[in-house]
């Protein structure tokens, strides 16, 4: 059996046709049909990886229909409704999906739903601003993080810096903009916005003359990591938000798969001078909070493998490692709060 990674195609030409190849192409994949493009795409076989670089149509009629309206790779990140009908179809991550939901359905009704709704984002919020931060090099504590909080700057916890507490404070500000605008288009405005709180009061710090909220104007670097150019890079933005829309909008992706796909794809972009990390996790969580899921939250012990599942998206052309990823600290993190609850129900035995 193959199985489509993932085959971003474009039809610039040929917008009247689209609605029809995505049908002819949906077809042949439910069927199991492996097909590729001229540049490489990625596929799978019994657990193993090859890369094609001609054209490898199964079946006359996809065969010629590609060929006749060329489509064409787009280095695997515009995501226009047939890459999501391609991944959908071949319903990868089944048993990853099953268990999420099954302890999900227990964490909401045992967990989130007893707190009040103000009291369950002021929770989420402390931890998952924590350790994003964290993941980025922030110092604070959960702690800190929460006394910061509740008091605001005027109590600064001791041996944090400045700066450390100003970038706190800018992402609690994000974060309340975030979940405050959950029926907002999930379109440029929300990111760049997004970006603009996260970095308002710290980006003249760590990159004089460039403007939070605005894309980059030079390329980009990160730790071992060399972005493409920014202007390619920046031009594909509004196809991953618009196919990102729809996937939501369609229902028929699960939105942690979403989240997945949207994270690896923006931060494979990297548009922005600084926050691209701390902006990609919000967002993430904006279509799962959308959604009615739990936030995710990746914690600072999990850096390594978050970064080299990021890594996999451009050595090995896949996303499934991130996506694998997202589940697994999603349930991870569901069942530990679980545990937590039965354990803090027992009675205490005080004399």
């Amino acid at each position: 059996m193959f199985s489509v990674v993932y085959c971003c195609l474009e039809v610039s030409k040929y917008s009247r046709r689209k609605s029809h190849i995505v049908q002819v192409v949906s077809r042949f994949v439910s069927k199991r049909i492996a097909f590729c493009a001229k540049m490489d795409c990625v596929l799978y076989r019994n657990g193993m990886r090859f890369v094609s670089k001609r054209i490898l149509f199964c079946g006359k009629t996809l065969s010629r229909t590609l060929q006749k309206l060329d489509f064409f790779l787009l280095s695997f990140v515009v995501l226009p409704n047939i890459a999501y009908l391609c991944t959908q179809r071949v319903m990868m991550f089944e048993k990853e999906i099953a268990e999420y939901e099954r302890v999900r359905a227990e964490y909401q009704q045992k967990v989130a739903d007893r707190m009040g709704q103000r009291q369950w984002m002021e929770y989420n919020e402390i931890l998952f601003s924590a350790h994003s931060c964290a993941i980025e090099g922030n110092s604070f504590t959960v702690d800190d993080t929460r006394i910061l909080r509740e008091q605001g700057m005027a109590m600064i916890p001791v041996g944090r810096s400045l700066l450390e507490c100003t970038e706190m404070s800018d992402h609690f500000r994000a974060y309340d903009y975030m979940t405050g605008r959950l029926d907002a288009p999930f379109d440029e405005a929300l990111l760049k916005e997004v970006n603009r709180l996260v970095t308002e009061h710290t980006l003249s710090y760590r990159a004089p003359g460039a403007v939070a909220g605005e894309y980059t104007t030079e390329d980009m670097a990160a730790g071992d990591t060399v972005f493409g150019d920014h202007e390619t890079l920046i031009a594909r933005v509004p196809s991953l938000m618009a196919s990102t829309q729809r996937a939501i909008d369609d229902g028929q992706m699960h939105p942690m798969v979403v989240a997945a796909k949207w994270h690896g794809y923006f931060e494979y972009l990297h548009p922005f001078r600084d926050g691209n990390g701390r902006t990609g996790r919000l967002l993430s969580n904006f279509i799962l909070l959308r959604a009615g899921h739990p936030l995710l939250i990746v914690c600072l012990e999990d850096r390594a493998e978050y970064i080299n599942a990021l890594k996999l998206i451009r050595t090995e052309a896949t996303d499934e490692f991130l996506t694998a990823f997202f589940f697994k600290v999603a349930i991870r993190r569901m069942k530990s709060e679980l545990a937590q609850k039965r354990k803090n129900s027992l009675p205490v035995v005080f004399f």
